[in-house]
Parts: structure tokens; sequence; C-alpha cells
């Protein structure tokens, strides 16, 4: 008895059993805060922050984790008194270190 294959399944084949599959895993990924931000940033404190948005700001070179806009004031900037509770502020000093974060 001949066994007889097509060719295209012997080439599909073929190709199959020299074709690794590579499996994505996934990247582990932070948790989102439970506040805005601010309650894991105690510990930065005196470190250099970088960086003017949610996008692009960083505390040393760790990217900041907000829930919404971030802004960053220096000593003497101007900023409104409204309370947006997912909004991260990162006070910081004239050299540019965190000296507070917070929440508004």
């Amino acid at each position: 008895m001949s066994l007889h294959v097509r060719p295209g399944v012997a080439a599909l084949a073929a190709m199959l059993a020299f074709t690794t599959f590579a499996h994505a895993s996934p990247q582990p990924s932070k948790a989102p805060p439970s506040d805005c931000g601010a309650a894991a940033l105690e510990d930065s404190i005196g470190k250099p922050v970088t960086g003017t948005t949610a996008e692009d700001v960083k505390i040393g070179d760790e990217p900041v984790l907000s829930k919404g806009q971030v802004r960053v004031i220096a000593p003497g900037d101007m900023v409104t008194q409204d309370f947006v509770e997912e909004r991260l502020n990162l006070e910081i000093d004239a050299a540019g270190n965190l000296t507070r974060a917070r929440c508004g």
C-alpha cells in the first residue's frame, strides 16, 4: 500500500515541524495606586524630580504612577486652589528635589 501525501500538506507539515512558537509572557506591570499616587512616594522625599506631565515625570530614575494629572510645584509657583482627588501634586525645592507629594 502506498501513501500519497499532497505537496501542500507535506510542505505545511514540514514548516510546522521546524517552527518554534514564541509565547509572549505578560510583562509584569505595577498595580495602579490606591490614591492619586502620593502614598507610594513617601520614600522618595529628597530625590530629584524631572518632567512635568503624568507621561514624563520621574522621581530619581523611576516613572511616577498616578491615577490622573500630575502637577509639579516649584517654590513661588502659582497654582489653582481647586481640589482634584486624582491629581498628584509634587512639591519640589529650588534644587528640583521632592519635598512633598499629595493628592489634590
